[in-house]
């Protein structure tokens, strides 16, 4: 008897898993809740996304939010199923039908939650959306609708989301706002410590876009480890071209600043020189990070920024950047800080890829001799031993 209750409680263990892999797969991932029709949102609808390698069976699954219990129908692996408020009308617009018309209820244009139940009434999915605050406005009415920006993304996020790039949006087809490439920004200069005014006002970063297209920077998010952020709000796009640098400070006004020209101002970020971590985020992906130390590997100096030696080089080592030499003539005005801000800089110190080295002695002299891979000024370097005296350089 015993030895079947655990069969039994295994089998049925098994099934649970199963039946939650499967309900896995689906994702809410389209809400036109806010047609451009005035005052009759014929056009809503809602779409499904089946992100699993297999076919689900929706027969007795249900709609909230709306009210809709599903036929006898499947959606299969890759596949979307779109459930409209209006076949007829969705038909019209889009030229061809949905899969299902929901039976009753409408999209609130204010927000409201949309679940998907399987037949046990067990949430598959569920995404609570507003039309305001972190979620996109846009599709409140303008013509957009609600598009998830990657059906691996939590979808119960609003950053996870974003307005569609095509009025009326894409139902049954791949969604405009999807994205298979991360864009590349670097954060190549940073002002930790100024002293020609106070660190409240003196603070700042660069960045630069290395890459072949221009990057809207509205929304992205600033924040370090710790708790503080700041998401970008330019009341617009905040574009960086491709090999155009920003300047992101806390300080707009040069008179007050040091001089440095600020592209965009943040507030509730502080930069410790005593070690902190500056991460740049475009709301989902983290896309660079500097975590500098106080001067253990970082450079740490007093009145300069440190700059990214080389663009190719990580960032996020400390022997990858050095202390600004120079005042560039963009870091204009009265004071007397160092650094390249929104420039390449003059005075960076290039990396040296060897190409052959050789060391000889004799006569109580060593003899350095080398090769680098391309032209570079040779007349200083600095040569390091090893603290113990087994002749390893």
């Amino acid at each position: 008897m015993s030895r079947f209750i655990t069969r039994f409680l295994f089998a049925l263990l098994c099934a649970f898993l199963s039946g939650g892999s499967i309900r896995a797969q689906l994702v809410i991932n389209e809400l036109h809740y806010n047609p451009p029709e005035s005052g009759t949102d014929l056009n809503e609808f809602i779409e499904l996304y089946n992100a699993g390698a297999g076919a689900v069976d929706l027969s007795g699954y249900s709609l909230g939010g709306v009210n809709l219990t599903f036929p006898a129908i499947a959606i299969a692996p890759g596949a979307y199923l779109v459930i409209a408020g209006n076949a007829a009308e969705f038909s019209a617009t889009y030229g061809f039908a949905p899969d299902l018309e929901w039976t009753s209820g409408s999209l609130l244009n204010g927000g409201e939650t949309v679940s998907l139940y399987d037949p046990g009434l067990i949430p598959v999915d569920e995404v609570s959306y507003d039309n305001g605050g972190l979620w996109p406005s846009a599709p409140n009415g303008s013509g957009p609708s609600l598009e998830l920006r990657d059906p691996a993304l939590d979808n119960s996020l609003p950053e996870s989301w974003a307005a569609s790039m095509i009025t009326g949006g894409t139902p049954k087809a791949v969604n405009s706002v999807f994205s298979s490439t991360v864009p590349t920004i670097l954060i190549t200069e940073i002002m930790l410590n100024p002293l020609a005014v106070d660190d409240g006002d003196g603070e700042w970063f660069e960045i630069y876009n290395p890459g072949s297209s221009a990057v809207d920077l509205n929304g992205w998010i600033i924040r370090d480890d710790g708790g503080e952020s700041h998401t970008i709000d330019n009341g617009g796009p905040l574009l960086i071209e491709p090999g155009a640098f920003r300047v992101l400070g806390n300080q707009g006004d040069p008179a007050a600043n040091g001089g440095y020209p600020a592209d965009y101002v943040y507030n509730g970020i502080t930069l410790d020189e005593g070690g902190d971590e500056l991460v740049l985020s475009d709301g989902i992906l983290e896309i660079d990070r500097v975590d500098f130390d106080g001067g253990i590997e970082f450079p740490n100096p007093e009145g300069a920024s440190i700059q990214l030696i080389n663009f190719t080089l990580d960032n996020n080592l400390g022997n990858s950047w050095s202390a600004a030499g120079a005042r560039e003539p963009n870091y204009d005005g009265s004071a007397g800080d160092l650094g390249s801000p929104g420039s390449l800089g003059a005075d960076p110190t290039l990396p040296v890829s060897l190409a052959a080295f050789g060391a000889h002695g004799g006569d109580g002299l060593v003899r350095l001799n080398w090769s680098t891979q391309s032209e570079i000024d040779n007349m200083r370097f600095e040569i390091l031993r090893a603290e113990a005296e087994d002749g390893q350089y």
